[in-house]
């Protein structure tokens, strides 16, 4: 699983940084894409005097929470990809020497 030679390291490395990259701007994209719909809810329910949706809107308004926890999100989505990839591994490993 992991490459023998410095230059294979070094690019193994850098493409697992890319994967815990990705995972952050996915939540950070997820946050401020849901404070997006948020408001433009908010201004539609201002514009046209929808009192019957403001329910709605609070519940997406509180999504606007997501965004400082972006950070504590992609560690933990990183943890568990770290474990996938380390149990991945582990498995690679016995079934090489198993035999």
């Amino acid at each position: 699983m992991f490459p023998d030679t410095v230059p294979g390291r070094l690019r193994w490395a850098l493409r697992e940084a890319l994967v815990v990259a990705g995972i952050l701007l996915f939540w950070v994209g997820a946050a401020l894409a849901l404070s997006l719909v948020a408001g433009l809810l908010r201004s539609v329910i201002v514009n046209l005097e929808l009192e019957v949706l403001i329910p709605v809107y609070e519940a997406l308004d509180r999504g606007r929470l997501l965004l400082p926890a972006a950070v504590p999100l992609t560690g933990v989505t990183a943890t568990i990809y770290g474990l996938a990839r380390v149990g991945t591994a582990v498995v690679d490993h016995y079934r090489a020497t198993a035999g």
